[in-house]
């Protein structure tokens, strides 16, 4: 009985110290993986940070690349005068509003006038907006109204003659022309990523 005691309360002495040393055991290997995890992580987010940086850098050089590349084009093209941007811009508004049909500035403006304002594109309300704006047409101007002013823009930048940019990324204009007239060719030139307007007391014939 007595020799059966013993080996009992041995069994449950080692058993004991089993399970404290299981339980330490389990205690150092999660502590290790954490550490491990933890490590891990720490690396991943320093290495997401570096690519995030890396890629905002790519973007803003790709991106001042385009912009350059548009300048360039557009240089090449004789686009920077205050006559050439009001046409792109017109261009651009009679396609969104006439996707199928021709260009011709007049009826451009003759479909302005008659435009349904729910139903203008981006280009459009930019156009829109901007002579609005730049002209003093109030908050809600009537299309004709609008229509009128651009036809009026129009036909002074066509008939008149302007100096134009060849080693600028400034599009120039006569000092001629009106404030309000400069102020829609600033903003417009700011849309298409230029540096903005400049003028010029020296006319020179269109391109």
């Amino acid at each position: 009985k007595d020799y059966k005691e013993k080996c009992d309360a041995d069994f449950k002495e080692r058993e004991a110290k089993f399970e404290a040393d299981c339980k330490e055991r389990e205690k150092k290997i999660e502590a290790t993986c954490n550490a491990r995890e933890e490590e891990i992580r720490v690396k991943m987010q320093g290495r997401i940070r570096e690519w995030m940086f890396r890629l905002k850098n790519q973007r803003q050089s790709f991106k001042a690349t385009e912009a350059s590349l548009i300048k360039d084009l557009a240089r090449s093209k004789g686009l920077l005068s205050a006559r050439a941007i009001f046409e792109h811009l017109l261009t651009l508004t009679s396609q969104e509003m006439k996707p199928t049909g021709k260009y011709f500035a007049r009826t451009t403006f003759s479909e302005l006038s008659k435009l349904n304002p729910q139903k203008k594109g981006p280009w459009t309300t930019f156009f829109c907006n901007t002579l609005s704006s730049c002209f003093g047409l109030g908050s809600q101007p009537k299309q004709a109204d609008i229509s009128g002013k651009a036809h009026h823009m129009w036909c002074a930048l066509s008939n008149e003659i302007h100096g134009f940019a060849w080693s600028s990324y400034e599009v120039e204009v006569s000092d001629a022309i009106s404030d309000e007239f400069k102020c829609v060719i600033k903003a417009f030139s700011e849309k298409l990523n230029f540096a903005g307007i400049r003028t010029s007391n020296q006319s020179q014939p269109q391109p």
